[in-house]
C-alpha cells in the first residue's frame, strides 16, 4: 500500500534471502472502503522506493488504480468463509480487495497465455483480470 515500514522491510528481507524478491507499493483502493480513508492514506512513493531499493528487491511494481481496475471491474476474488471473521467483521469488503489486488499482481507477473489455454473461457476470464480495459 505504501508508507512501508520495518515490517514490511522483514518480509522483503526474508523473500530476498529466500528466493528473491518483488515488491509493490500501491494504494489498493477496494481495501480502503471509506473514500476518505483512501484519500488521506500516505503516499510516500520516494521513500518507498528507496526503502525497496536498500534492501535489493529485485523489482518494484507501482501502478495507478486506473491501470489496476478496469471500469467496470469484471473480476473479484473473494473468500467469504475466511474473511467474515476477525477483524474482517468490521471491514466488510477489505479481503475481497485484498485478494482480488493479489490475485491480479500474480497473474500480471506470469504469463498467463503460455499455461493457461485449457480453454477458452479460461483464458478469458485470467486476462480479464490481468488487463485493466
Amino acid at each position: 500500500m505504501g508508507a512501508l515500514h520495518a515490517g514490511h522491510g522483514a518480509l522483503i528481507d526474508r523473500a530476498r534471502a529466500e528466493t528473491g524478491c518483488w515488491s509493490s507499493v500501491f494504494r489498493e483502493r477496494a481495501a480502503i472502503r471509506r473514500k476518505e480513508d483512501y484519500e488521506r492514506y500516505a503516499r510516500t512513493l520516494p521513500g518507498d522506493l528507496e526503502f525497496c531499493r536498500e534492501r535489493a528487491a529485485d523489482l518494484v511494481f507501482r501502478a495507478d488504480a486506473d491501470e489496476v481496475y478496469p471500469k467496470p471491474q469484471r473480476v473479484y476474488v473473494d473468500a467469504p468463509s475466511l474473511s467474515e471473521y476477525l477483524c474482517g467483521m468490521y471491514r466488510p469488503g477489505h479481503f475481497r480487495g485484498v485478494a482480488t489486488v493479489v490475485a491480479s499482481c500474480l497473474i500480471w507477473s506470469s504469463r498467463p497465455r503460455l499455461f493457461w489455454r485449457k480453454g477458452a473461457q479460461q483464458l478469458a476470464i485470467v486476462e480479464a483480470a490481468r488487463r485493466p480495459t
